[in-house]
């Protein structure tokens, strides 16, 4: 009989849990294993393959970064498609660290195509993860200080949250 009455209340506990939480699936590409380009004196670039034919473009020039996502350009597979990867304003870094963090977050509602991305970034207000739709045409659509913050904008962002 308890047996029974826990189990009740863990399938009531998981069918009152929001979708996001049950549904939303990550996967990671180390920017260590990304194309590094360097442009000139402090300006460079990485080019990182991403799943399902995505890819992303993280980029710095003289105190500023951006980070832009998208379909990966045809027989490129580490490089954005021309005009796919939506405007970002590139933001500014802050004095002390790596601009980018080592790894990005491709997160995907049920295990599908991905629909936000998540990149850690030293900006001038510290250490903040930043979170990408690409639904469409990819747009910025949180800059946050915890991970919490960030699954939960993706989750918005997937049309799950």
């Amino acid at each position: 009989m308890r047996a029974a009455v826990v189990l009740l209340a863990l399938a009531t506990l998981a069918s009152s849990m929001p979708a996001s939480a049950a549904s939303m699936k990550s996967t990671y590409t180390d920017v260590a294993s990304c194309r590094s380009v360097d442009i000139r004196e402090d300006e460079f670039a990485h080019f990182c393959r991403g799943p399902d034919g995505l890819a992303a473009v993280l980029y710095y020039a003289d105190g500023r970064a951006a980070a832009t996502f998208g379909p990966a350009a045809k027989g490129k597979r580490d490089e954005v498609r021309d005009g796919a990867g939506g405007e970002m304003e590139p933001l500014g870094i802050g004095a002390t660290g790596a601009p980018f963090g080592g790894k990005i977050e491709w997160v995907s509602a049920g295990g599908g195509a991905p629909c936000a991305a998540i990149v850690r970034m030293s900006l001038e207000a510290g250490s903040r993860l930043v979170v990408t739709s690409l639904g469409g045409t990819p747009e910025r659509v949180a800059i946050v200080k915890a991970n919490r913050e960030a699954q939960a904008a993706a989750a918005k962002a997937c049309g799950d949250g």
